[in-house]
């Protein structure tokens, strides 16, 4: 098959851009080209759009009023045609119904090939082509999306129904599909496919284990590009081991900012302790940086660990790492990471509240809701917080609750509110909640797995991971969001930030226009005005107050809650204080390049770095 090239892109004289696939003439539609019949027109269209990167669909068809036979056939691009709007006919938001947050795939595109019965034959001809697309196309990496390439074989559909007599329901049997063929891109149709498959029709080493993983780990980083395998040996026995591919390092390169370094048990036959580097992508979601296996807990091994770690990603050490509350753990970190800021995991202590806290007092009470509601607030300062947990404990009684006592002695270690200073602070919150994702590993894997079958649970799990990545990418590129405000501003920012990132700056975006106004407003000084931004809850009662500081020499603006500082984009009360004052798009100052579009290289998404593909072979180094 030819192979797909790449669309090229122009900007019309009216500023709108379009894109032309670079197609060879041999494979393109031609005016007045003859088919013997319409399925065969069909199946050059498709093969064209193949590999030009789009996705077909029928359209428009005419038949003959008399014998019904057709007549006309519209082929078009599948993002053609516009979405139906949705019609809003109150102004009472209370009266509004929420609605399902998308985004739009059609974009009104019109590539098409018209073909008609040519009179007194049964051939068809090609009587109008157009070439032209109003949206980006799929390069040859990401041809799995296409809908062609999704369409499930009469071998899927019997597999699924193996799997359903097994009682392996549609999502375990794609998850099999993928392990068996070697990657998602191996696969035709996603988890949805195949669960839309079963609606619609109503209902598948022995002694030399350690060193064959050795061996199969020195030759993954002998031939393949930047992959780092280390491992430490005493009396024949394995005792610790690290490794990370060059995908691995170019996310730290981007979101080593904030990294959860977590043991996990029962993963392997020989309890070796399964401890993978954590982080959060610009989409939000869960990205591994590397892992490692220990035979013991113990500080040598922490630091051993950790060292090959910094070694790998050269150097270079994360602004904070989060941990459970291991002592051994806690002195390699200081012993390695000299310059980063070391934080216990807060997930990890909110979970053993049930634990520690038993009986009537937690199952009887709000304790739980107003614990997690108290420690995870980042708007309140440290003295605000201490008010607040001296009330919670004489509310509940639990003014001398050991483990409770103990926490609270190390508040500064694991409450948010003591972090408020440290940018992309809130990250630990989601990084802390991604350690909980480590069950994927171990969900994936078992404890009877020897090394050599973890490491293929570890491949499964982690080109999972990357193709949930590679899908939001293209979903970010390919698509338009539901815009909400209606303003210049929230529309820039979709320009800007990746699906994920952008839902949470519009949210911040229309909270400033609903729940949020200015209170008062200061008199410039030197160009700097200062406003009290009141903040209300979704009753309209106010909730809390922020000082926002605008310059309006430099539109640099900085507010009391510290917002863009925690999490790295800006808050409602900045927000509300640009509308004042008319400012239509977000000052690069305060565009953060980690959630950011487009901010990994494209090499991190190409077909030789995805697990599946026999790497040792062909993605041998230059």
């Amino acid at each position: 098959m030819i192979k797909p090239n790449c669309s090229n892109f122009y900007d019309s004289p009216n500023g709108t851009r379009y894109w032309i696939p670079s197609v060879p003439s041999d494979y393109k539609p031609k005016l007045n080209s003859r088919f013997d019949t319409w399925e065969n027109a069909y199946a050059f269209y498709e093969s064209y759009a193949e590999i030009a990167g789009f996705s077909t669909k029928l359209g428009q068809s005419k038949k003959n009023k008399k014998t019904g036979i057709l007549t006309m056939r519209y082929l078009m691009c599948s993002r053609g045609n516009k979405s139906a709007p949705t019609e809003i006919d109150s102004v009472d938001l209370t009266e509004i119904s929420p609605s399902r947050k998308t985004s739009f795939k059609r974009t009104d595109c019109k590539a098409i090939m018209k073909i008609r019965i040519v009179k007194h034959t049964t051939q068809w001809e090609v009587f109008e082509f157009n070439e032209v697309h109003n949206h980006g196309l799929l390069n040859q990496d990401n041809l799995d999306f296409l809908r062609k390439r999704r369409k499930l074989t009469f071998y899927d559909q019997e597999f699924i129904n193996k799997c359903r007599l097994a009682k392996i329901g549609p999502s375990k049997a794609h998850n099999l599909q993928v392990a068996l063929k070697g990657g998602h891109h191996n696969v035709r149709g996603t988890k949805n496919d195949y669960k839309n498959w079963v609606r619609d029709n109503n209902g598948f080493i022995g002694k030399r284990d350690a060193q064959m993983f050795v061996d199969k780990m020195l030759l993954r980083s002998k031939n393949l590009e930047d992959y780092t395998f280390k491992y430490l040996a005493r009396d024949k026995k394995i005792k610790c081991l690290f490794w990370a591919d060059n995908v691995s390092k170019c996310n730290y390169k981007v979101f080593g900012d904030v990294i959860a370094f977590d043991a996990t048990y029962d993963t392997n036959l020989y309890k070796m302790i399964f401890v993978p580097f954590t982080g959060v992508d610009h989409h939000k979601r869960c990205v591994t940086f590397g892992a490692g296996l220990l035979s013991s807990e113990t500080i040598e091994c922490y630091t051993w660990l950790l060292e090959k770690f910094l070694e790998a990603h050269g150097g270079k050490q994360p602004m904070v790492i989060l941990t459970d509350q291991d002592p051994a753990m806690k002195k390699a970190v200081k012993n390695v990471f000299d310059n980063t800021t070391h934080r216990l995991c807060t997930w990890h202590i909110t979970q053993k509240l049930p634990l520690k806290v038993c009986g009537d007092v937690l199952s009887n009470t709000k304790l739980r809701k107003e614990f997690n509601k108290l420690v995870w607030n980042v708007y309140i300062k440290p003295e605000t917080f201490e008010e607040r947990w001296k009330l919670l404990m004489e509310r509940y009684k639990l003014q001398d609750h050991e483990w409770l006592g103990k926490m609270y002695a190390k508040r500064h270690k694991w409450v948010p509110s003591y972090f408020r200073d440290i940018p992309m602070c809130c990250l630990m919150k989601t990084t802390s909640r991604c350690e909980s994702s480590n069950h994927l590993f171990k969900v994936n894997s078992s404890p009877t797995n020897n090394l050599v079958q973890f490491l293929l649970c570890f491949d499964t799990t982690l080109d999972g991971q990357r193709y949930q990545q590679r899908s939001l990418e293209v979903r970010t590129a390919t698509t338009v969001p539901k815009f909400e405000c209606e303003s210049i501003i929230e529309r820039h920012a979709a320009t800007i930030y990746t699906r994920d990132v952008f839902k949470d700056v519009q949210n911040e975006i229309k909270r400033s226009e609903r729940t949020c106004y200015i209170a008062e407003r200061s008199k410039p000084v030197d160009g700097i005005s200062s406003y009290q931004i009141s903040h209300q809850d979704v009753r309209f009662d106010i909730v809390n107050e922020f000082t926002v500081y605008f310059n309006m020499n430099d539109g640099t603006v900085n507010c009391s809650c510290m917002g863009f500082k925690r999490i790295g984009y800006l808050c409602r009360h900045a927000f509300c204080v640009f509308r004042h004052h008319k400012v239509y798009e977000i000052p690069d100052r305060y565009i953060t390049q980690r959630w950011t579009r487009n901010v990994l290289p494209s090499s991190v998404f190409s077909m030789g770095n995805r697990y599946g593909i026999d790497q040792t072979k062909s993605g041998s180094k230059n």
